[in-house]
């Protein structure tokens, strides 16, 4: 079944190679986006090698680069005299480790060829291969077990939406599955759900979610300090909405328009999911006569948020969590419209009321967890979206108390980047690891 499993990925592989070829030249000769990167993504070229035994952590991207923040501090403590490869798939990603994380290597992770796989490994033998969430690479897999190496998922979760997906494809990921040591789940329901792909239960640690350990961090950042010596912001009702996406934009500026015109102590701070939708808000908020101002301009030409300017525009990277600190009641996007929502944890953290729609599927435990808590609450609609605003605006009492409660629950969850640190360390310091064997 393993080897079954396998061939039919390397047969796929090797197949659309054509196509992987293009889509490379692309990303390379006309975005540019790997321009600084290819070589390492060939296998060709990567950093000196630690002269350290090391554990190889593969974090795609930026969520995952900042949710390791916290285990590999817990690890450093554990292991002083061990060194860190931490490998990326996008440009951001890798700069996020550089910037957060400091790790002894910084590289990109090559394509999922397994010579070029090999290449990596022989330049850094590592002891022990982490895996953030779900980056289940074949090849990467493979030539670890090959080399005797213990494989880990680290804050692991598979959403509801994805399940139809592993069965579709259980002729690979059941064999694939079968070769990871441990999977450290962030929830029960994640647990559940793997074992239900076909993970073997026992294998399965429920350890929590390593982001409330890195999100519980912000209010104490030093990028916090800045934003705030930097920025006039209104002291109250200011209504942030992060992380918004097409279908919501339109409505939410729509909405605060009128809102606006009804009640001259009304903020919006408006932070789209992607920069490409910048020059359409700005449209938008043009065509609706609110005046708005440019963070970036802000920022850089030192410019003044003045009570008569009634829209903040956050046209910058790595700000949204920060700028949470500054609102009176947050919003989540991406629930509204139909893209599965974002994590409610950063408004969360900083004691702000958190409202999000129906269709943040992507975060249902953390969602539920604040729910419950008294800490967030449904909109279904715009309009019901601005009269729950409006209604929290007014009530200091109820605001400050669904708050505190939404940053309680938060802070209660943390640990979990101690417990994965844990189960990395007993792989590395014990012989008496899981069997995975192959059939």
């Amino acid at each position: 079944m393993v080897l079954m499993g396998l061939l039919a990925y390397q047969l796929a592989l090797w197949f659309f190679s054509p196509l992987v070829f293009l889509f490379f030249c692309y990303q390379l000769f006309v975005s540019g986006k790997f321009r600084n990167s290819w070589r390492p993504r060939l296998g060709l070229d990567f950093p000196k090698a630690p002269q350290k035994p090391t554990i190889h952590i593969h974090a795609a991207s930026v969520g995952e680069a900042i949710a390791l923040v916290g285990v590999i501090k817990e690890l450093r403590q554990r292991l002083p005299d061990w060194a860190f490869l931490v490998t990326s798939l996008s440009e951001t990603g890798h700069q996020t480790v550089l910037d957060r994380l400091n790790p002894e290597v910084a590289t990109f992770l090559p394509l999922d060829y397994r010579f070029l796989v090999r290449r990596l490994y022989d330049q850094y033998e590592p002891k022990l291969l982490i895996l953030m969430e779900t980056e289940f690479w074949p090849n990467l897999i493979e030539e670890a077990k090959s080399r005797g190496l213990a494989v880990m998922v680290a804050n692991g979760r598979i959403s509801p939406g994805t399940i139809r997906f592993y069965h579709t494809f259980s002729f690979l990921y059941h064999p694939l599955l079968a070769k990871i040591d441990c999977f450290a789940a962030q929830t029960e329901a994640d647990g559940k759900r793997v074992v239900e792909i076909g993970f073997p239960k026992e294998r399965v640690k429920v350890v929590g979610d390593v982001k409330y350990d890195q999100i519980a961090q912000n209010p104490n950042s030093p990028r916090l300090k800045e934003l705030l010596s930097s920025i006039n912001a209104p002291s109250k009702n200011v209504l942030a909405a992060g992380s918004t996406h097409p279908g919501e934009h339109e409505k939410l500026i729509e909405g605060f328009a009128k809102l606006s015109k009804e009640r001259d102590d009304a903020y919006l701070i408006l932070a789209p999911r992607h920069p490409q939708e910048l020059d359409k808000v700005r449209r938008l908020l043009s065509e609706s006569e609110l005046s708005y101002l440019d963070r970036s301009k802000q920022r850089d030409e030192k410019l003044t948020w003045s009570p008569d300017i009634k829209v903040l525009l956050v046209d910058t990277m790595g700000e949204l969590a920060f700028f949470y600190s500054l609102c009176s009641v947050a919003f989540v996007g991406g629930s509204l419209a139909k893209i599965g929502g974002h994590s409610p944890l950063e408004p969360a953290v900083f004691g702000k009321p958190v409202l999000f729609g129906p269709h943040a599927f992507n975060f249902i435990a953390t969602n539920e967890m604040l729910v419950n808590a008294q800490g967030a609450q449904v909109v279904d609609s715009h309009e019901i979206l601005l009269k729950t605003v409006v209604k929290l605006f007014d009530n200091e009492e109820e605001r400050e108390e669904m708050g505190s409660k939404a940053k309680e629950a938060v802070l209660q969850k943390q640990g979990a980047s101690m417990r994965m640190a844990e189960l990395a360390h007993s792989f590395v310091t014990s012989t008496n690891k899981y069997e995975t064997k192959s059939s």
